[in-house]
């Protein structure tokens, strides 16, 4: 009975907090009776955020929100808005504020939520960039990855699968997620996190610092990211498309070599069967 009234709470009023940041006070509220470890979301939010102003410099404070509604209905309602198809989660602007998908609806672990917060996070900074309307969709998603720590192998061989198959998108088409659709928005991230990871490779770690510092001087992000690299626009964009190819070319040979290993108990005991028949 005590049970079945704390989840009543949780569906009709929530579970809401404000605490402070250094980008500005921050809102919670929570209609997901299964998330018990409030204070991690908490920590979490805080560390991301200080990581972020720390790494990279900071941004206009102003109050941020995070929502979990407690329906797939309630989370489109409060989105106000499109959504892309595959998304469980939004980062809107005015006012600035992060809506998910609760973990009971969409299936989702407690750590994933964690990755998820911190990849709205950064789309909350980069949003606050002056001209930020100037990022390109594969730099915000890329950079939102990288802070969530989501650029896994599976990300890697999507990469590696597209690039043998004639998949990959292009980096035009990365520009903005028009074309992306659920069946290819992993790619679209990937490719997006190693584009990212591409620059660093090419121009430096502080790259991002670099061009976020330009960028609070009145710079577009391809002003800045030229002003720092001394290369046009196309040189970068050819950089990138040449590390995704020199360094994600043979991934796929992973997943060959693990289904090698499944197979081969079988083809031992095969082998020893056929000895045994012929002799």
């Amino acid at each position: 009975m005590y049970k079945f009234l704390i989840i009543l709470i949780y569906f009709s009023i929530g579970y809401s907090k404000s605490f402070d940041t250094i980008m500005g006070p921050c809102n919670i509220e929570i209609y997901d009776s299964k998330i018990e470890n409030i204070s991690l979301i908490q920590k979490k939010i805080i560390k991301d955020v200080n990581n972020m102003v720390n790494k990279w410099g900071e941004v206009k404070s102003q109050v941020f929100y995070v929502y979990i509604p407690h329906t797939k209905k309630d989370f489109y309602l409060k989105a106000k808005g499109p959504v892309p198809e595959w998304g469980i989660a939004i980062a809107k602007k005015n006012p600035d504020q992060i809506i998910i998908q609760a973990p009971h609806v969409s299936g989702i672990t407690f750590s994933r939520l964690l990755e998820i917060i911190s990849h709205e996070l950064n789309h909350i900074y980069l949003n606050r960039l002056p001209l930020s309307y100037s990022i390109p969709s594969w730099y915000k998603e890329g950079m939102a990855m990288k802070q969530a720590e989501e650029f896994s192998m599976n990300h890697r061989l999507k990469i590696s699968t597209a690039k043998w198959n004639n998949k990959l998108f292009s980096v035009n088409n990365l520009e903005s997620f028009d074309k992306v659709n659920t069946s290819t928005s992993t790619l679209a991230y990937a490719q997006s996190a190693a584009m990212v990871y591409g620059l660093e490779y090419f121009y430096g770690d502080n790259i991002h610092k670099a061009i976020i510092n330009l960028m609070h001087k009145g710079f577009t992000y391809w002003d800045a990211i030229e002003k720092i690299t001394n290369d046009s626009r196309m040189e970068i964009l050819i950089n990138l498309e040449t590390f995704i190819e020199r360094n994600y070319n043979w991934v796929f040979l992973t997943n060959i070599s693990k289904s090698i290993f499944k197979i081969l108990p079988f083809i031992l005991i095969f082998g020893f069967f056929y000895k045994l028949q012929k002799n």
